[in-house]
């Protein structure tokens, strides 16, 4: 179940990134692609995911 929510989570960051929502839905100023931001924003998001479902994990067990 946690796969699937990081997975659309991560979709989401790429998805503002690659067709930049500030600038089409709120009148911001259009950014260019930034694919490094795109790999760490992405990196952090699974790291995290992955530290919190195994906190929930144990947690549960307790």
């Amino acid at each position: 179940m946690a796969l699937p929510i990081k997975a659309s989570i991560i979709t989401l960051v790429w998805l503002d990134e690659i067709i930049d929502i500030p600038y089409l839905f709120l009148g911001s100023e259009s950014t260019p692609l930034n694919v490094k931001e795109l790999l760490f924003e992405s990196i952090i998001i699974a790291v995290f995911g992955v530290v919190m479902i195994n906190i929930t994990r144990i947690l549960i067990d307790l």
